[in-house]
């Protein structure tokens, strides 16, 4: 009897130092080598999912990667965190008229709308442009910040885009750590 009891202890300490030690592993940064950048994702860098070609943006011909994560899915307080990686090498925006224009086109318009308020910001010493607009629909809303960053020497565009049911969700200290651990490579 008292060895049933050892072994159902065993176990549960057991599974639960394995669910400690899981969330440590996946403390890291995220990064992508191909794409130079390195990120460190709430909760870690495990589930998130990469999907090559998948980002679209008016402005670029070319479809970029994305890399994203989840949190609190179906829930009243979603939040979801994403990269949309575009290279621009084959198609550089050698016509725009200021790194401020080349920053806009990663807002895929939307930096002209109403809903829409953007800043100039530096985080890490990068140039950036940071936005945020709330979508209603109905009872439904859902508020967007997207952090536009430019690499000339990769000519790599990046949009840090973290969507949200409550509109507090996008400047959380959650939020602020996200978009400031974001670094780009210039190897």
């Amino acid at each position: 009897m008292k060895i049933r009891y050892l072994m159902v202890f065993v176990v549960l300490v057991t599974a639960c130092l394995g669910c400690k030690f899981s969330s440590i592993f996946s403390e890291g940064e995220f990064s992508n080598a191909d794409d130079h950048f390195s990120i460190k994702f709430p909760g870690g860098s495990g589930s998130v999912v990469t999907a090559h070609g998948t980002a679209k943006n008016k402005y670029i011909r070319t479809a970029g990667n994305a890399y994203s994560k989840d949190l609190d899915n179906r829930s009243h307080d979603f939040r979801s965190y994403e990269v949309n990686a575009f290279d621009l090498k084959t198609d550089p925006p050698t016509d725009a008229p200021s790194e401020r224009a080349i920053l806009a086109m990663g807002l895929n318009g939307w930096d002209g709308e109403p809903e829409t308020t953007s800043k100039e910001v530096t985080i890490n010493g990068m140039k950036a442009l940071d936005s945020v607009r709330t979508i209603t629909l109905g009872a439904a809303s859902m508020t967007f910040r997207e952090v536009v960053f430019w690499s000339d020497k990769e000519k790599m565009l990046y949009v840090l885009r973290i969507a949200a049911t409550k509109k507090e969700n996008v400047t959380t200290p959650e939020a602020e750590n996200y978009i400031n651990s974001f670094k780009y490579s210039n190897s």
